[in-house]
């Protein structure tokens, strides 16, 4: 049987991707297979890693602040609320507003135009309803020629 690691195995990056993790009560193995990396991915970023190409989508899943997941900076997670209610939706606190808008302003100055471009694309993304496509309208028949007008010769018009 494995060993498991104890916290003094784990850099300060691992204990907090591990603490966040038990604390959404998610598997290595769903996390894994949500993100499309291998378990061995989770697992070593729980580890002695200092970091993760994957710390992103990590915090995305977890619901919990980038830069606090990757170095404990920024805003951490309210351990004391249960998993998805750590930020309140409605939440009308102007500080913790104004913070926040503060805080995405000063990180939306410091972006590319082309990460702006992505950024926004998938926020238009996420707010669009879901339309699920219908088919292609199907012209009538109108007559002697069913070529668009563009294709029809001048006599056929």
């Amino acid at each position: 049987m494995p060993k498991k690691r104890s916290d003094r195995e784990r850099s300060e990056f691992g204990a907090r991707m591990q603490r966040v993790r038990k604390w959404t009560d998610l598997s290595q193995t769903y996390v894994a297979k949500t993100l499309g990396c291998g378990q061995s991915t989770v697992s070593d970023a729980e580890g002695l890693s200092t970091a993760s190409s994957y710390t992103v989508r990590f915090a995305r899943l977890y619901g919990v602040d980038p830069l606090w997941l990757e170095c404990g900076e920024g805003v951490e997670p309210d351990w004391s609320r249960p998993w998805g209610e750590s930020v309140p939706a409605n939440s009308s606190d102007p500080t913790t507003v104004a913070d926040a808008t503060a805080e995405v302003a000063a990180l939306m100055r410091k972006m590319t135009a082309d990460q702006l471009d992505v950024l926004l694309a998938t926020a238009g993304a996420l707010v669009q309803p879901k339309i699920k496509p219908t088919a292609a309208p199907v012209a009538p028949d109108v007559g002697p020629s069913t070529k668009p007008l563009r294709d029809r010769k001048k006599h056929d018009a």
